[in-house]
């Protein structure tokens, strides 16, 4: 490993925190809501709106996700 960049992406909106979704997608925190966004095509797969953010926990088979924030809980279920 050389750490040397290999891909830049620049994110649709203005955010907070990154998150791991799958290969090939990112969660992204902004201030409103968590984005879905598809880092090799570029687009936003999906987007909810919640608090903001601070820890994200995938289930093992990555069909539901808990994103969790100060003063609340939020389940997504695909």
């Amino acid at each position: 490993m050389t750490n040397t960049v290999t891909k830049r992406v620049k994110p649709p909106v203005a955010i907070n925190d990154i998150f791991y979704a799958s290969a090939g997608n990112l969660l992204m925190s902004t201030a409103t809501s968590m984005i879905l966004y598809d880092i090799q095509q570029m687009h936003i797969i999906a987007e909810m709106t919640t608090a903001p953010v601070k820890y994200v926990f995938w289930a093992p088979d990555m069909t539901m996700v808990a994103f969790l924030s100060k003063h609340s809980k939020s389940i997504s279920i695909s």
